[in-house]
């Protein structure tokens, strides 16, 4: 499993170029997402990377440890601000949701193909709210699907529909594709002193929500003795979803794997559980990157031109990569500080998928000087 992070990706691509007889470097590459993590282990590993790298929604968080939770913190925020523009754009579900969470509290349905919808599990399509422009109508139309219109059973729930046993079945990508979530927190673990990954999103959340049973005593007292803490978003579902004010929305998780998640959850993933214990723990990884190698592949040396020249569309509002973390970086004294960055509100972390060709167009013409972004 350790050759499917950034380096063996690397290495992969420079196998097909020396098969294919490609001289020197790849002409260009374009790297979204964890695609961008790999593109900085091209600068940092491989002596000629590619002449031109763009990164779309992919600035990796270089120099992040697990003791911060790599960028954990940063991205619960995210996810909290997805939730609320949500539920500003679809109030009439904030009740919805928390009635499906307290349904799921008491039955826990078997779902199609194996698996069980939990509680936990249904808030997981909080993963999507970052996803595209009509992630938020997708998620509206799967909720308002959940019951049958029919009298309640003997637990005081009415039945699932059958439409939506099958939506939340094919709602996450884990159980088609288990490398995502054994591979998932390996991704960051950037050497032996940032090692190992320990469940990072999972420590981040509990950490986080005994920050929130802290601070509650200073909030406002709510209904049905529920506290109302300070701004820190609130993601225990327990809490929330009793609560009978719609100031107090139940939130979605989202982009983050948790150890529960081989428990039963999710069927595929229960055999394999054992691997990602042990990925978690894993200590011993080999580095990811080297910040004075990209600066030099970037920069140049003495008489030699730059290696590469480098482009990046960095989205204000990504769900998914650190933007703070993402503009240090591109900025002076920053490891990425030769790539030039176009900072933009227009698109999602899926950009590259709903306006591709403008995308592309702008970076390269950036990274090759015919665009004179940022002026």
């Amino acid at each position: 499993l350790s050759f499917f992070r950034a380096p063996g990706i690397v290495y992969d691509a420079e196998c097909v170029r020396d098969v294919l007889h490609t001289e020197g470097a790849w002409g260009c590459a374009l790297g979204q997402s964890f695609g961008g993590f790999c593109l900085a282990t091209y600068l940092s590993a491989v002596e000629h990377p590619p002449r031109v790298c763009l990164f779309t929604g992919g600035i990796p968080p270089l120099g992040a440890s697990p003791h911060e939770f790599y960028a954990y913190p940063a991205l619960w925020d995210r996810v909290a601000e997805r939730n609320r523009r949500y539920y500003e754009k679809y109030p009439d579900d904030v009740r919805r949701i928390k009635q499906i969470v307290r349904a799921l509290t008491t039955r826990q349905p078997a779902l199609p193909s194996g698996g069980t919808l939990t509680a936990r599990r249904f808030l997981q399509l909080g993963m999507g709210l970052g996803s595209s422009p009509g992630s938020f109508a997708h998620l509206h139309q799967q909720v308002g699907s959940a019951f049958v219109d029919s009298a309640a059973q003997a637990d005081g729930w009415p039945d699932f529909s059958r439409t939506f046993l099958r939506e939340m079945d094919g709602a996450s990508p884990f159980d088609d594709h288990p490398l995502y979530f054994l591979m998932h927190e390996a991704i960051y673990c950037d050497g032996p002193g940032r090692s190992p990954s320990d469940w990072a999103a999972h420590r981040s959340l509990m950490e986080m929500q005994n920050a929130v049973r802290e601070a509650a005593p200073g909030g406002r007292h709510g209904v049905d003795g529920y506290v109302v803490p300070p701004p820190q978003p609130d993601f225990r579902h327990e809490a929330t979803s009793v609560v009978d004010d719609d100031d107090v929305p139940t939130l979605f998780t989202g982009e983050m794997v948790f150890p529960w998640m081989a428990d039963g959850d999710y069927a595929e993933l229960s055999g394999p559980g054992i691997r990602a214990l042990a990925l978690a723990e894993e200590r011993e990884w080999d580095a990811l990157y080297d910040a004075n190698r990209i600066r030099q592949a970037l920069r140049g040396e003495e008489e030699r031109p730059p290696r590469c020249v480098a482009a990046a569309a960095v989205y204000v509002d990504d769900m998914y990569v650190d933007f703070e973390r993402s503009r240090a970086l591109l900025g002076r004294g920053g490891a990425l500080e030769r790539t030039k960055g176009w900072v933009t509100n227009e698109y999602q972390h899926s950009g590259i998928r709903d306006d591709g060709a403008r995308i592309f167009t702008k970076l390269l013409n950036m990274a090759q000087g015919t665009d004179e972004t940022p002026s």
